[in-house]
């Protein structure tokens, strides 16, 4: 898996936000969902803010998670073909996540390694 997510991380297919979350999201008093904070825009992995999204919300059961992703997807415009590298740009974003987590708060890591495990039994 690691050359896999090294080639991902390594590719510059797209402008992203790369810090793209919930937390940087607004939403107005019409509804309209606005985008904030773009200080790590660069080129990076197309579907890498995507990944940042499914899981910043991505359900804590396993149950759940299966028709999640397929929603996600739907909702997103990413194609079917494209699945695997998804889920592949989101083990990325845990991983990277985890990482940051041990160098900082390691009490932390569990959720982490939960949340990879989750997305490892879809790929």
């Amino acid at each position: 898996m690691v050359p896999e997510l090294k080639r991902i991380d390594q590719s510059r297919d797209a402008w992203i936000h790369g810090d793209l979350g919930k937390w940087n999201l607004l939403v107005t008093n019409s509804g309209q969902v606005v985008v904030i904070d773009f200080g790590e825009a660069r080129l990076g992995p197309k579907l890498l803010d995507f990944a940042a999204l499914f899981q910043g919300f991505m359900p804590k059961n396993k149950q759940d998670l299966t028709a999640y992703l397929n929603e996600f997807l739907a909702l997103s415009g990413i194609q079917i073909t494209d699945r695997h590298l998804f889920l592949m740009t989101v083990q990325l974003w845990l991983v990277k996540g985890l990482l940051i987590v041990i160098n900082e708060q390691a009490s932390l890591a569990g959720v982490f390694q939960n949340a990879i495990e989750l997305v490892s039994s879809l790929v």
